[in-house]
């Protein structure tokens, strides 16, 4: 007959053997768990699809993590590969890290992808002075700028949520929404309407008067430091149409403008041959209204028609019936 004292202690050491070795039990790593859902901008194109591959693709990204009590750097966070792989392909939309603090704190998050801040990142002030002043780097030939990102690094891209609390141990989730920096305008120029000897085409298209300068980031007021420039493109002859020219540009944002001289301007340039080969140029020039305002907004489309009634020189700021403006916006 089996003792059952022989039995007990082996009872007892099954009884409390752990069903996993000790090196097999997770850990949970110290520091606030953050999840950022990323949302990449969906600004239309000018043929009211979404927006273009080039202008949504992401290179680099960096999350930057600021208390908001002190101003002080928290944390950097920069995507790998794999993380902007999965966000440009949409297979994954968001990035997780772990932020190594202790109890809670208050942050102010920003997301920059694309290019590095110019100013300071140990400071939230400092950060937020950071300015971009290449948009010429997104501008050129017209079957350039509509097919590709000229800009090297690709579209400058930012988002920010402020008041987000990161505690030791817990989960936090937010949602992050990247927009571009710049604002787009389409142009087209109707000849068709043009009763005159000869031929006539739409040579040169120039947007002036535009900011060189943009804030990184959107602040209560634009950049208006720097002188305004001028970005100017050969005309597009339209396939389907040969009445038809367009043009496509990228500027930077700007505030409301209430007088016309001072607002982003549209000019461009028709030479009409005639049949004894005299060639004469006529100037259009009209002050654009953007938002209604004179304003121009960043991660916003534009698309101007100027349909041309009349050979003459417009060299106003208004439009009128020898060429007539119709602007509309998404």
């Amino acid at each position: 007959m089996l003792n059952f004292r022989h039995i007990l202690p082996f009872l007892l050491f099954t009884s409390c053997t752990a069903p996993f070795s000790e090196k097999e039990i997770p850990e949970r790593e110290e520091g606030a768990h953050f999840y950022i859902t990323v949302e990449n901008p969906e600004t239309k194109s000018l043929n009211g699809t979404i927006a273009e591959s080039w202008e949504k693709k992401i290179n680099t990204a960096y999350i930057y993590i600021f208390q908001a009590a002190t101003g002080q750097l928290l944390y950097l966070h920069t995507l790998n590969s794999s993380n902007i792989n999965a966000l440009n392909s949409g297979t994954n939309n968001t990035v997780s890290f772990i932020v190594p603090i202790n109890g809670s704190q208050n942050c102010n998050v920003y997301m920059v992808a694309n290019t590095l801040p110019s100013g300071s990142t140990s400071t939230e002030s400092s950060f937020l002075a950071s300015i971009e002043q290449d948009i010429t780097s997104y501008n050129g030939k017209y079957t350039d700028v509509t097919t590709k990102a000229l800009r090297p690094q690709g579209f400058v891209m930012t988002a920010s949520s402020t008041g987000v609390t990161l505690t030791n141990g817990n989960n936090t989730s937010i949602n992050l929404t990247l927009k571009r920096i710049v604002a787009k305008i389409g142009i087209e120029i109707n000849l068709t309407a043009v009763i005159s000897l000869g031929t006539s085409v739409v040579t040169d298209v120039t947007i002036s008067q535009s900011a060189p300068v943009s804030n990184l980031f959107l602040l209560a007021t634009g950049n208006t430091t720097g002188s305004p420039i001028s970005l100017t493109q050969t005309a597009q002859q339209n396939t389907s149409n040969t009445g038809i020219y367009n043009a496509f540009f990228y500027i930077y944002e700007n505030d409301a403008r209430n007088a016309n001289v001072n607002r982003v301007k549209l000019t461009f340039k028709v030479v009409n041959t005639t049949v004894l080969n005299i060639q004469t140029t006529y100037t259009y020039n009209t002050a654009l209204n953007g938002n209604g305002n004179g304003k121009f907004t960043r991660n916003k489309g534009y698309f101007i028609t100027a349909k041309v009634n009349k050979l003459i020189n417009i060299l106003s700021s208004s439009p009128s019936k020898v060429c007539e403006i119709h602007a509309f916006n998404e």
